[in-house]
């Protein structure tokens, strides 16, 4: 009996045992799968952040060279070209509006991405926040499980305990 006390105890001690590799493996996958991840996104969000700082750079070098330009044929052709001043100043303020409009749209684009990216970032924080707790909750409740088998065999090894001092006693007595 105390044989196979003594291997009831073994295989749920190594069951218990399984359970809480398994677990610890899970969490250590978790763990590395949201390294991965943080870091998939920080590339993107850099090689994003990258190609619109360059889209920027080469539209406001552009919108400079556009500029120096007009500013050179203006003055060769300002006395020629009074009556079309007008015109000229129009247009280039539209040119102007346009790029601004451009520029401010790609800013926001690259805010947008920031945002996104943040907001990317806390959602897996969450979700691996809540999977962390779930297994510290399924590891609790594996723990609280254990307590009371192993109270469950401490209070059949004292009740078989009783009977053999009562077995014992009578035989003693006898």
């Amino acid at each position: 009996m105390e044989q196979r006390l003594s291997e009831l105890v073994k295989e749920q001690t190594s069951a218990a045992s399984s359970r809480i590799e398994s677990l610890e493996q899970r969490l250590a996958d978790l763990e590395l799968k949201f390294q991965e991840e943080s870091e998939v996104q920080a590339i993107s969000v850099a090689y994003t952040t990258k190609e619109f700082q360059d889209l920027v750079g080469e539209l406001q070098t552009s919108v400079d060279a556009e500029k120096k330009q007009r500013l050179v044929r203006e003055g060769r052709f300002l006395q020629q070209l009074e009556s079309h001043q007008q015109l000229t100043k129009t247009t280039l303020q539209q040119e102007t509006h346009t790029r601004q409009t451009e520029i401010s749209k790609l800013e926001t684009n690259l805010e947008n991405s920031k945002s996104e990216h943040t907001t990317q970032t806390l959602l897996w924080q969450t979700k691996i926040q809540s999977e962390l707790q779930n297994l510290e909750m399924e590891l609790q409740a594996e723990t609280s499980e254990r307590e009371a088998q192993d109270e469950e065999i401490v209070e059949a090894l004292n009740r078989y305990t009783k009977q053999l001092q009562h077995s014992l006693s009578i035989l003693s007595g006898e």
